[in-house]
């Protein structure tokens, strides 16, 4: 699956768990606004798998659903997650 983190980043870190277990881990994401992007990430995760993001340096996490394309963003006090059909950016 691929994991695009678009606003509200800045200087962040973030983390994909996968059943538990570190998959990913981002240093120091910032959005760049013009394009509403701050980072990628590509997990492999088998059907069934729990999958979890976190920005520890702003305490937030959330349940990702495995689907192919996830779009993850800091807004309104938590993270916002959605499941495109493609991603792209400018």
């Amino acid at each position: 699956m691929e994991v695009a983190f678009s606003d509200g980043f800045a200087g962040d870190t973030a983390v994909i768990r996968v059943d538990g277990a570190e998959a990913w881990r981002g240093d120091d994401l910032t959005t760049r606004t013009q394009i509403s992007h701050a980072g990628s990430a590509e997990v492999e995760a088998a059907d069934g798998a729990r999958i979890e993001v976190e920005v520890p340096t702003q305490g937030l996490a959330a349940e990702l659903e495995p689907r192919p394309y996830v779009v993850v963003a800091v807004a309104d006090g938590g993270l916002q997650v959605s499941y495109p059909e493609q991603l792209g950016f400018a």
